[in-house]
């Protein structure tokens, strides 16, 4: 698939998302706006990964201690 996508100057979340779309998202929207974000983010120079990557922890953790205390 790699071969593939260098051939096609495509990136392999593009193919991904057009063979199973339902894996990125429980609806349309929300698959769209998923892949959309990762491509942005494969774009971004390192130095600005760095800075934002704790920022997307931080709300990851926030938002599993959430869902955890609509669990209980």
């Amino acid at each position: 698939m790699i071969h593939i996508c260098e051939v096609l100057g495509v990136i392999p979340i593009d193919m991904l998302y057009e063979a199973a779309p339902h894996l990125w998202g429980n609806s349309e929207e929300e698959a769209k706006e998923r892949v959309e974000l990762a491509k942005l983010l494969a774009n971004l120079p390192h130095s600005l990964l760095r800075d934002l990557l704790p920022v997307v922890r931080t709300l990851s953790n926030l938002q599993s201690q959430v869902d955890a205390k609509l669990i209980t």
